[in-house]
């Protein structure tokens, strides 16, 4: 009996794992259908005076500029009045930091003040009122965060405006205590440092001509609805989109419609084809990704597209750009999309009116 009882298990086990390599339901999108339109780029006048650029993202009305430059790691412009402001100088006062990266341009408010959070360094996260800096012509700390668990390995973002509840992202890595075997990424939500909750996205390994891009293959960066706590991973080598409402425990993934597929056999490559590079959320009526793959429907270009998607993951459409570019920022309400050309740090903007505009009207 005991003997029969063991072979159901290993049975269901072996099933189980003979599934579908993501265990969420998938929605194919085609990017031959829906709105289609090529949109011409400018030249912004201040992108010459601003160097060492790696990102950029909006907050409100206030165009971020991440940089390298010791004399102010994020050069701020609001796009209103033309004001430029220059916080995170380099030093290691509390006000100060050693180097400084955002939360996938994540902000959100705390009494009216416009809030942003910011790793400092690898562990350290400061919140920055953003309000109150621009005010006093100084950076102004709201809190720091040390030791943030997740940042050196994977990626997360704050949920409910509250620091210490975040979503988390651990990409795949190598066990060293099992033969260097790569373990599949994690998906969780914490709160105060502790686990509250895990969501089982891959049931199986990649089926991989080299195990090792497992890694490259299940990267992708997280973005969060301007207020809700609806996040999106764009994958940044392979065309897939997971969409997680943590609110109310909906997840799906949306994959483009004739390219590989997680249940595919991938080969290797010695360059990888790039997929989703960077993402705007800060409109609450639809997200963007920046497509930079090669291997689309639409065929090749040396360009960029802008792909669109509601917030129930319904594909809208498809904006070409006529230069490529590397990064991109939305100010939601004058519909200007800016653009980085990270290799000539230059800024790039797109009026997106027309586009948007034809896309209601329909």
């Amino acid at each position: 009996m005991r003997t029969i009882t063991s072979l159901i298990i290993i049975t269901a086990l072996i099933a189980c794992n003979n599934g579908p390599t993501i265990t969420l339901e998938v929605k194919d999108y085609d990017i031959t259908e829906g709105a289609h339109k090529s949109i011409k780029s400018e030249p912004v006048d201040f992108s010459t005076e601003i160097f060492g650029v790696d990102d950029i993202f909006m907050c409100d009305s206030l165009l971020i500029f991440q940089t390298t430059d010791p004399s102010g790691f994020l050069k701020i412009y609001n796009v209103n009045n033309h004001k430029k402001y220059n916080l995170c100088t380099k030093g290691r006062s509390s006000n100060e930091f050693m180097s400084a990266s955002s939360l996938s341009g994540q902000y959100y408010k705390l009494n009216s003040d416009l809030i942003i959070p910011v790793n400092d360094g690898m562990n350290n996260m400061k919140e920055i009122n953003l309000t109150e800096s621009i005010r006093k012509g100084r950076t102004t700390i709201v809190s720091i965060s040390e030791s943030m668990e997740t940042f050196n390995n994977g990626m997360n973002v704050i949920l409910d405006s509250n620091k210490n509840k975040r979503f988390c992202f651990d990409n795949a890595q190598r066990n060293e205590i099992y033969n260097d075997e790569i373990d599949l990424p994690n998906y969780y939500i914490t709160n105060n440092g502790r686990k509250t909750k895990k969501i089982k996205v891959f049931r199986n390994k990649l089926n991989l001509e080299r195990e090792i891009d497992a890694i490259s293959y299940h990267f992708g960066c997280l973005y969060k609805h301007p207020s809700k706590n609806i996040i999106i991973q764009a994958f940044q080598h392979i065309n897939y989109i997971i969409y997680f409402d943590v609110d109310n425990n909906h997840y799906y993934a949306i994959h483009g419609s004739g390219t590989i597929s997680f249940d595919d056999y991938i080969k290797h490559e010695s360059k990888m084809d790039f997929c989703f590079v960077d993402a705007c959320c800060n409109s609450p009526d639809f997200f963007i990704v920046l497509l930079n793959s090669q291997k689309t429907p639409l065929g090749q270009t040396q360009n960029s597209r802008l792909l669109f998607f509601d917030w129930s993951g319904n594909y809208i459409g498809c904006a070409e750009t006529d230069v490529k570019i590397n990064r991109i920022a939305l100010d939601s309400t004058n519909r200007v999309l800016y653009g980085l050309r990270i290799a000539s740090e230059t800024i790039v903007s797109f009026d997106l009116n027309d586009f948007i505009n034809g896309i209601y009207e329909k």
